[in-house]
């Protein structure tokens, strides 16, 4: 019990770390989700305009891909807003959103269907504010290593989208695309897509809801379900070195 009391105390301090240090990610006018699919399948792009504290609905925006326009809607009284696309080739592409006043960014990731992909959660296995430099400075040399041979996505459970996005960049973690948790749903949405689910690194408390969903799953944390592991090094030994003999 006390085990677990520590480490639910270590997540909250370092969730309170980030957005004490980072209190304007949360207060984007216009947030564009990003999104993950196949080639060849549609998909619904997403944004949220806001007021000054609230969702703010019934702007007019406009969709950008790449630069290019794709077309103009309004958001309802919610905030929210949609544009589906079904996009012809794959790549990591940018999404911009314009209303009148402001706009803002997001990503598009687009996959082969038989790419794998590295499911990563932000919170379950970064959790970067709490470590030194060192442990740090692996993190960040396993995760670049990893994206240079597999598509990473990153799932955030708490810390919210834009305050993920911006820890991430904070980290100088590789630019991807970056999912809010909504249970299995979330996994559910990723396979209808087409998406090859082949790794999680996670919590142990996610991997025993999810890893039917993977070929593998890995955790920094005692665990009934997946693998433990005691370090990133040992991730980028299983997954890179061992893939190559």
């Amino acid at each position: 019990m006390i085990l677990i009391l520590k480490k639910n105390c270590l997540r909250l301090l370092g969730a309170l770390q980030i957005l004490l240090f980072m209190p304007s990610a949360s207060q984007a006018a216009v947030i564009v989700f990003d999104r993950v699919t196949t080639v060849g399948t549609s998909v619904y792009l997403k944004v949220l305009t806001k007021g000054k504290f609230f969702a703010e609905g019934g702007k007019r925006i406009t969709f950008y891909l790449e630069g290019q326009q794709l077309g103009k809607t309004l958001t309802g009284g919610d905030g929210y807003g949609f544009l589906k696309i079904t996009p012809a080739r794959k790549g990591m592409k940018e999404i911009e959103v314009h209303t009148e006043k402001d706009r803002g960014n997001g990503h598009l990731l687009v996959l082969n269907r038989d790419e794998k992909v590295i499911v990563i959660e932000i919170e379950g296995s970064l959790k970067t504010s709490l470590y030194t430099e060192s442990i740090r400075a692996e993190i960040r040399k396993t995760v670049k290593a990893l994206s240079r041979s597999y598509k990473i996505i990153y799932l955030s459970r708490f810390l919210g989208f834009n305050i993920s996005k911006t820890w991430l960049q904070n980290e100088k973690l590789p630019v991807s695309a970056v999912l809010p948790w909504h249970g299995s749903d979330t996994l559910e949405d990723l396979k209808e897509n087409g998406i090859h689910l082949w790794v999680f690194i996670g919590s142990a408390a996610l991997i025993s809801t999810s890893s039917d969903y993977f070929e593998k799953s890995y955790t920094f944390e005692e665990t009934e379900k997946g693998e433990k592991l005691e370090n990133w090094a040992e991730v980028e030994n299983l997954l890179l070195k061992q893939e190559k003999n």
